[in-house]
């Protein structure tokens, strides 16, 4: 029973630290990078954004996506999962966060102790269904679906080798 217990490893418990940043830059060609906690630039997230801008897509495209993919590299950082070991069980975990998550405080420039803006309705304090469903970068983010053993199949589980047959 001790795998239905929640702990410090279920997303529920998860502190994600604000860590990393989205960077604007100047440059037509790279107009913002993804950087790590180290602050080094997050070279997957740069050529992912490549490839949206060759595709039309415009720097707020790639800003808007850019903010998804932060999201993301924060709660792989939080679990200290990299993003080329990242499968299926850290996106539905990841999911299931961002389900639960409220988000972080941010405090307004009238208002820098979190106090209420006049004019202003309280802000939401859980992600909106519309960014948990998001259809951009984690639908097909920049990381590995499926995370293969040393010497296995892909699919080897659904697929066995009959009993005394040779694998092709």
């Amino acid at each position: 029973m001790a795998d239905e217990e929640k702990g410090p490893a279920d997303p529920a418990y998860l502190e994600i630290p604000q860590v990393g940043a989205l960077i604007e830059t100047c440059d037509p060609w790279e107009p913002v990078q993804l950087v790590g906690p180290d602050g080094v630039v997050v070279r997957a997230v740069s050529e992912y954004l490549k490839d949206l801008q060759a595709a039309g897509r415009a720097a707020a495209t790639q800003r808007s996506y850019g903010m998804d993919l932060l999201r993301w590299f924060r709660f792989l950082w939080a679990v200290e999962v990299s993003w080329h070991q990242a499968t299926r069980s850290e996106g539905r975990d990841f999911s299931r966060w961002m389900q639960i998550a409220d988000k972080p405080a941010k405090p307004h420039w009238r208002a820098p102790d979190n106090a209420v803006v006049p004019g202003k309705g309280t802000a939401r304090r859980k992600y909106s269904a519309a960014t948990r469903a998001d259809e951009g970068p984690l639908r097909d983010r920049p990381a590995p679906l499926l995370r293969l053993p040393p010497g296995g199949r892909n699919r080897a589980h659904r697929e066995p080798v009959p009993f005394g047959a040779r694998p092709t």
